[in-house]
C-alpha cells in the first residue's frame, strides 16, 4: 500500500563486530517508526514484498560459524509473523528473489556446478528451472553472476557462455530467445576454443570434485 518500506540491516549495538548479521525491518513512511520483522543469528537480506503485500520473500541462513553456509529462500507471512523456507530441498545458495505476478511463486537464481540458473520456487516447495547459462555482463566476471527480472509475465536475463560475452535474452516456453548479439561483428567469423568441464576424485572422501 506504499505505506512502508522493507529493508535489511544490522541495527544491533555490536554491529561492527558481526558483519554477517542482518535482519528485516519495516519503516513507516508517515511516522518513521521502525519495526523489526525477523530475529535470528545470521543474515536476512534481499527482501521482496509480494504483489498483495501479504508476504515477504527473502534470503538468509542461521549462522553456525562455518566457512560456507547455504543461503535459503524464505517467505515471511506478515499477518502471523511466521517464516518458512521454500528452498530447503535444494543444496545450493539462492539469490535475487522476485515475486511472480500472481503471488504464487518466487523467481530466484542459484548456481549448480558453475552454471547459474533461474528457477521458479512454488510456495509449496516445488522448483522448476526456467533457464540456464545466466552470467555476468563484465569481462572480468562473466561467471557465477548475472541478473534477471520478470514483469508483465515476461522474464528476461543476461546469458553468457565460455565462448561468448553476455547478451540479453527472454525466457519462453520453448527455451531462451536471444535479443542481442553485441559481439557478433568480432566473434561471428571466429572460432573460439570451448571450455571443457572435468572432475577428479577427492583423495579425502572419494567424492567427485568439478
Amino acid at each position: 500500500d506504499s505505506g512502508s518500506i522493507v529493508f535489511s540491516a544490522n541495527r544491533l549495538e555490536d554491529w561492527e563486530r558481526d558483519p554477517i548479521e542482518s535482519d528485516l525491518y519495516e519503516v513507516s513512511v508517515a511516522s518513521g517508526a521502525i519495526t523489526r520483522l525477523t530475529e535470528r543469528d545470521g543474515p536476512d537480506q534481499s527482501p521482496a514484498v509480494s504483489p498483495d503485500g501479504s508476504r515477504i520473500a527473502y534470503t538468509g541462513f542461521t549462522d553456525r560459524r562455518r566457512g560456507y553456509q547455504v543461503t535459503e529462500l524464505y517467505v515471511l507471512d506478515r499477518s502471523s509473523g511466521t517464516t518458512r523456507s521454500i528452498s530447503g530441498g535444494l543444496d545450493r545458495t539462492v539469490s535475487s528473489p522476485v515475486w511472480s505476478e500472481d503471488g504464487r511463486a518466487v523467481y530466484a537464481m542459484y548456481s549448480d556446478h558453475g552454471d547459474t540458473k533461474v528457477a521458479r520456487f512454488g510456495l509449496d516447495g516445488s522448483r522448476t528451472v526456467l533457464a540456464e547459462g545466466v552470467g555476468g555482463s563484465t569481462l572480468g566476471r562473466p561467471y557465477g553472476a548475472g541478473s534477471f527480472d520478470t514483469r508483465g509475465g515476461t522474464t528476461a536475463a543476461v546469458f553468457t557462455t565460455p565462448t561468448r560475452p553476455a547478451d540479453v535474452g527472454v525466457i519462453t516456453r520453448d527455451g531462451v530467445r536471444m535479443l542481442t548479439a553485441l559481439n557478433e561483428d568480432v566473434l561471428g567469423h571466429r572460432g573460439v576454443v570451448d571450455a571443457e568441464a572435468f572432475t577428479v576424485e577427492s583423495s579425502a572422501d572419494g567424492r567427485d570434485v568439478q
